[in-house]
């Protein structure tokens, strides 16, 4: 199982932060990873996960680490003001701030009990290792235009920037700061660290989305998406034969 390559800032554990750097060659691109695995089980640990997200983000250090980020020095100076701020920063003198920090510690939470170090009760299938290969937004970019010109709504338009756990629609906007490493795929181009989750429900209407496409739309038949189109939807009606639960991890891959 590879381990989650993001460009999200920080992850929390109880008392300590970690970096999480990507290691970035100029061959790398950027692609989805598909993972299924059991929603029951998922559900019983995202009300764990909950729990403890309240508890790391409610403990002063949660603050420090924040308003500490980057700092190379400490003086004793130093770290007055960094007290000072990280105290005001818990007092609510930037709610916005601290709402995305939130958010970013729960998505990297999530992303470490699916992807980084599943637990066994979810039985994490890895489709990436099975295909030997990531699915690349700017594929099905084609597919998705189609599906607007037609005036239908798309399961596709997840690809261009994931649908962080919580939210109801897709994000327009990446959250991600660009690699300029990794080359620009347009017009999609790349979102490394996002992510979005499909219930089993959600996976039988793409599913079904897919199937129809695969019958009424002949732009998935060139040869650069075949393959990509036939491998999602093999994930798709696996799933949701299943009744198991997807999610999918936008990454850089050699």
């Amino acid at each position: 199982m590879k381990r989650i390559t993001t460009i999200l800032n920080l992850f929390f554990l109880p008392f300590i932060i970690v970096v999480n750097t990507p290691v970035v060659a100029s061959a790398e691109s950027y692609g989805w990873d598909a993972y299924s695995f059991d929603w029951p089980a998922f559900q019983q640990h995202i009300a764990t996960l909950k729990q403890r997200h309240q508890e790391r983000t409610h403990h002063f250090s949660f603050f420090y680490q924040i308003v500490s980020r980057g700092q190379t020095t400490r003086s004793n100076d130093d770290y007055k003001l960094l007290l000072k701020q990280a105290k005001a920063l818990q007092n609510g003198s930037d709610p916005v701030r601290v709402a995305s920090e939130k958010k970013d510690l729960f998505s990297l939470m999530l992303l470490t009990l699916v992807v980084d170090n599943p637990e066994p009760a979810l039985k994490v299938k890895d489709f990436s290792s099975i295909y030997y290969s990531s699915f690349k937004s700017s594929m099905f970019y084609t597919v998705f235009k189609n599906q607007l010109k037609s005036g239908q709504k798309s399961w596709f338009s997840l690809f261009k920037a994931g649908r962080p756990w919580g939210q109801k629609i897709a994000a327009s906007v990446c959250a991600a700061k660009p690699n300029l490493l990794i080359k620009y795929q347009y017009p999609w181009g790349y979102c490394v660290g996002a992510y979005f989750v499909l219930s089993p429900d959600e996976t039988q209407e793409f599913a079904q989305e897919v199937q129809h496409l695969r019958n009424n739309d002949a732009s998935w038949k060139s040869a650069s998406i075949n393959k990509e189109m036939t491998d999602l939807a093999q994930i798709l009606d696996e799933a949701s034969k299943g009744g198991v639960g997807l999610l999918f991890l936008g990454r850089v891959f050699n």
